[in-house]
């Protein structure tokens, strides 16, 4: 009977250490399989051209980006009802950085990828470097570009 306990508290507390780790793991591993990171864009974009982009993203106020870790992206996604704006703009220089990137790992690996550099970019870039990205990919995309 002791053995038996045993075994499933070991089950449960394995089950339990990976449900903990498993959004870390996903978002190094994406990170790590991505092959090169966004550089931050320089110059940076005019006052006028990051209120914009704020705005688009539904901000209002100053310019703000939270940073993010993985453990709250993923109750950000069944916690919220919508995004924060600088999560928004986060997700919109994440997806223009990707789409210049080969395919790798089909639509489940896209959005694991999109999610992790999401994280990254929210964790490492200022908001200004953020909404000027943002712009830029923007304007690109206006223009018939791929950004």
């Amino acid at each position: 009977m002791r053995i038996l306990f045993r075994i499933l508290a070991g089950i449960v507390g394995l089950s339990l250490a990976s449900c903990l780790l498993a959004p870390w793991l996903a978002y190094e591993v994406a990170l790590a399989r991505m092959g090169t990171l966004p550089v931050p864009p320089r110059p940076l974009a005019t006052p006028q051209q990051q209120a914009e982009v704020w705005q688009r993203a539904g901000g209002e106020g100053p310019l703000v980006v939270e940073p993010l870790n993985p453990y709250g992206f993923v109750l950000a996604l069944v916690g919220r009802d919508r995004v924060r704006p600088g999560e928004e703009i986060a997700y919109w220089v994440a997806r223009a950085h990707l789409m210049d990137q080969a395919d790798q790992g089909g639509m489940l690996g896209g959005q694991i990828r999109s999610a992790a550099l999401t994280v990254w970019l929210t964790r490492h870039w200022p908001a200004e470097e953020l909404a000027t990205a943002a712009h830029a990919a923007a304007r690109s995309q206006a223009s018939g570009q791929r950004p």
